[in-house]
């Protein structure tokens, strides 16, 4: 009888080749994850822009400073675009005069696709009067 020597070669290759199936797998999971938390870091960067410059814009109007300059005029709205190192923002602004000639000012921060932020703010007497 012939002594048959059983190679397990074919079974090494197999589970190399499993191991780096698997490996694969979870590479990709991990990269979407990555890709996931790039978006939500640069969201969180366009929000974070948009709350500072409406400060700013807030600011500005409380200290009595002409905000409006700049922007284009539409049905009681004025609306500017502003670049900034994470993007353009566009800025609505909406000013109104209520009661004891208290000025009011809405801004609202958004990018090409998202409402970012709303501020409203609020100065006493002073400059000139909006409907």
């Amino acid at each position: 009888m012939k002594n048959r020597i059983k190679s397990r070669s074919g079974a090494l290759l197999l589970e190399i080749l499993l191991m780096v199936g698997i490996f694969v797998i979870c590479c990709g999971i991990g990269m979407n994850s990555v890709v996931i938390a790039n978006k939500d870091q640069q969201r969180a960067q366009r929000m974070s822009e948009a709350v500072i410059v409406s400060e700013n814009i807030a600011e500005s109007f409380k200290a009595g400073d002409d905000v409006l300059s700049g922007c284009e005029e539409k049905n009681g709205v004025y609306e500017k675009r502003e670049e900034t190192p994470v993007g353009v923002l566009i800025i609505s602004l909406k000013p109104y005069t209520g009661e004891n000639d208290t000025q009011y000012l809405t801004i609202s921060i958004r990018d090409e696709s998202n409402s970012l932020t709303e501020l409203t703010c609020a100065r006493i007497g002073g400059g000139e009067q909006y409907e």
